[in-house]
């Protein structure tokens, strides 16, 4: 399947998963990701994973994390009062790849790009610390947690690869 591969997106720079998948509208296709969990009034806001592009970023970056030893990091204003947008870093073929819900992509501005408020203010990247995402202590955040992982596990190809991914030492 084309999504597992890198691929050139056109302006220099590789990326895979959800972003080959509907690159004219990834949003759009993440929400056609579901939760296999049935019962909905438990796992709101947890019904598809685009909750993981604009919401709980976090989550998905601590998950991340566990699964592959990525380091997290964020955007987040000038002032640091408000996180925008949680993620991980790893490499491909020398480069940063962002890697997050969407899949993994080498071009700072396709991983921005959802994101308009980058645009209208000032903001800076920063190492994020999963510690406080850890405690999952925000209501339904274990639900988020594990539909995260689900998402991992099902499109594992999509975040991982031999040369961009580096596996945690056990």
């Amino acid at each position: 399947m084309i999504a597992d591969m890198f691929v050139d997106n056109g302006r220099y720079h590789y990326h895979k998963g959800f972003y080959i998948k509907d690159e004219k509208n990834v949003q759009k296709y993440l929400k056609t990701v579901k939760n296999p969990r049935k019962d909905h009034a438990v796992i709101d806001p947890y019904f598809d994973a685009q909750i993981f592009l604009f919401g709980s970023c976090d989550l998905f970056a601590l998950a991340l994390n566990r699964e592959y030893g990525f380091k997290a990091y964020a955007f987040v204003s000038k002032n640091q009062t408000t996180i925008i947008h949680c993620f991980c870093v790893s490499t491909y073929l020398g480069m940063p790849a962002y890697v997050d819900v969407r899949g993994v992509t080498t071009d700072f501005e396709e991983l921005i790009s959802p994101f308009s408020e980058l645009r209208g203010f000032e903001f800076q990247l920063v190492p994020f610390d999963l510690t406080e995402t850890e405690k999952l202590e925000e209501e339904n955040a274990e639900i988020g947690f594990e539909f995260a992982q689900n998402i991992i596990k099902k499109y594992h190809s999509y975040y991982e690869q031999s040369n961009c991914v580096q596996r945690r030492a056990m």
